[in-house]
Order: structure tokens, then C-alpha cells, then sequence
């Protein structure tokens, strides 16, 4: 369940940049996870995993690059900074 989820949130990660799959740091997560879809652990050791699989998740998703979200006012912006300049060269 854990594992299936972590895979997941690494697909996406790879999606936006293919060197994150090859990353020690997803293979670590992936078995962070694999670690709490155990049911022999305790709730320390699983309360402990889970801490240090947030950890590594986030300082994957850190070393993705953001997303570029499409900025309607920048579309606009584009679309006067056009209209502009074939003005001024009529």
C-alpha cells in the first residue's frame, strides 16, 4: 500500500526530470516504504520509517524542478507586447 503510493509520487518526480529514477535517494524511499507496509515492526520503528520516508520525499521533490504553471496575465501580456509591436512597425 505504502510502496504503491511512494512508486507513485517517484513516477510523477520522473515525469518532470528522468534522473530522479536512478536517484539512491528513490531507492532509499522505496524501501522506507516497503519497510511500512510490514505489519511484523513496531509503531516506534514504523512511526520512525515514516519520518525518514517524508524526509527523503521532500528532499526529492526539492531537487525536481518546479512546474510551470500557464500565467493567464502572462498570455496577455504576450498578446499586448504582439499587438504592440506590429504598431509600431506599420
Amino acid at each position: 500500500m505504502v510502496i504503491a503510493a511512494v512508486q507513485r509520487d517517484i513516477d510523477g518526480l520522473v515525469a518532470r526530470d528522468p534522473s530522479i529514477e536512478g536517484a539512491a535517494l528513490a531507492a532509499v524511499a522505496l524501501v522506507l516504504a516497503a519497510e511500512l507496509d510490514k505489519t511484523d515492526i513496531s509503531a516506534t520503528a514504523k512511526s520512525m520509517c515514516a519520518k525518514s520516508l517524508m524526509d527523503a520525499l521532500e528532499r526529492l521533490r526539492e531537487m525536481v524542478p518546479a512546474r510551470v504553471l500557464d500565467d493567464a496575465v502572462d498570455d496577455l501580456t504576450a498578446r499586448r507586447d504582439e499587438r504592440i509591436a506590429k504598431a509600431a512597425q506599420a
